[in-house]
């Protein structure tokens, strides 16, 4: 959802509709069908977003996880022509897209970060955005939350922001109390499950 609200420039033209203005031609966006889109974090929710970009818009999938991968991390930044990072912050995947990253991926990716903020260096998001070489972003996750107003996110018109809300559903919230229940279980019988490092 967020990374289509993003490339159709939703924001930007919701914004221009409350203030009075009927502009369309000027909120060109992209389209999903048969691009590249680059996993970071292929874990349950990474898993989901491959299904539903393969099935739901032909796409290819590239992804690179801690655990396992299918494709080098140069490479998903070179090929992607839209990146989704839904990996947690440990301190492998901290600061781990920077300037030699952004400097890898091609003209016109997209990205959205619904993992954590400090995945990724935001003042260079922002300076990626403006230049050009980032077409549009997504971000459900800072890295300070609450994002303060003067933010430089505020006033980018090809960011989509929302307050970390990606996970904020009734039945997520449901399968999130299984998995505590599960993990603690779990732990006092010298099990632990789901443990990130």
């Amino acid at each position: 959802g967020l990374l289509l609200h993003s490339i159709r420039k939703a924001s930007e033209a919701e914004r221009e509709i409350v203030n009075g203005k009927w502009t369309p031609i000027k909120f060109k966006g992209k389209e999903l069908r048969g691009k590249t889109l680059g996993i970071i974090g292929y874990g349950s929710i990474g898993k989901r977003i491959a299904e539903i970009a393969k099935k739901g818009f032909n796409m290819k999938i590239l992804y690179i996880n801690t655990q396992s991968s299918r494709t080098s991390f140069e490479k998903l930044l070179k090929d992607s022509d839209f990146i989704s990072i839904n990996t947690p912050l440990t301190k492998k995947t901290k600061g781990m897209i920077s300037k030699k990253e952004f400097n890898l991926m091609k003209k016109g990716v997209s990205i959205v970060n619904t993992g954590r903020g400090a995945v990724i260096d935001e003042i260079l998001l922002i300076n990626n955005l403006k230049s050009g070489k980032i077409f549009a972003a997504g971000i459900d996750v800072f890295s300070e939350e609450p994002i303060e107003k003067k933010h430089p996110f505020f006033k980018n018109p090809n960011v989509t922001i929302t307050p970390h809300i990606g996970f904020n559903t009734e039945e997520a919230e449901y399968r999130l109390s299984q998995i505590i229940v599960d993990n603690i279980k779990n732990f006092v019988e010298g099990h632990p499950i789901h443990v990130v490092s």
